[in-house]
């Protein structure tokens, strides 16, 4: 109901408008620009060069394009319809950058997974070759498989958290630099550090499962005769 002027400085271009209505912030100009101040005009008081119109159906959005350019034709066939697309294609179009470059990291993301898990699997299974010896004596001496795959599986899980430690300091170090891309959710967002961290130790633990299956499998004399 109040009332506003917009215009040129000059008093016969001002326009007194009503206001009708509020409505949420929009980010108009991408996710990443910051949200500018806009006010919405009927289209009959201030009607665009390059009007949008948006159909909302459900029917395959597409299958409408002939009908809309036929009915925007009926009424000036010398009018021009243009980039006729689906919202989901819009949506897609506007963070494609961002989403791309996201995806690379990801890529990324697990191929240094999946070459940390071949990392730890090599370490364990060598350390735990190195103390054949050792372990067919403790073997020798009344130790279980069970006190075996604590004793192998301890070790693993020192190298992953020592791992995990420095993979997340070295996050949250270059958290700054994701943040331009994340819409919605903190760069040091503590659940997907949480999840991170667990989603880590369980990649270590399956890349340690063999080498403390094969350390609890040690035949003591077999190992204690090795030089």
């Amino acid at each position: 109901g109040r009332q506003f002027w917009l215009g040129h400085p000059r008093p016969d271009n001002h326009r007194l408008f009503t206001i009708v209505g509020v409505v949420g912030d929009t980010r108009q100009y991408g996710l990443d620009a910051p949200i500018r101040l806009e006010v919405y005009f009927p289209f009959a008081q201030d009607p665009p060069d390059s009007p949008t119109f948006i159909l909302r159906t459900r029917m395959a959005p597409l299958t409408l394009a002939n009908a809309a350019t036929e009915a925007v034709h009926a009424q000036d066939a010398t009018v021009p319809v243009t980039e006729v697309n689906t919202m989901d294609a819009v949506l897609a179009a506007s963070v494609a950058n961002p989403h791309t470059t996201l995806l690379l990291l990801a890529i990324f993301g697990c191929l240094a997974l999946l070459l940390s898990a071949v990392g730890i699997y090599g370490v364990i299974s060598y350390t735990t070759q190195q103390r054949t010896q050792e372990i067919g004596l403790r073997m020798a001496l009344g130790a279980d498989p069970s006190n075996i795959a604590r004793l192998v599986g301890g070790q693993s899980l020192r190298l992953i958290a020592m791992g995990v430690a420095v993979g997340l300091l070295g996050a949250l170090a270059f958290s700054r630099m994701l943040s331009s891309y994340l819409y919605g959710v903190s760069a040091s967002d503590p659940t997907v550090f949480a999840s991170v961290t667990a989603v880590l130790i369980m990649v270590g633990l399956a890349a340690s499962a063999l080498p403390i299956v094969r350390a609890t499998h040690v035949a003591p004399l077999q190992a204690l005769k090795q030089q």
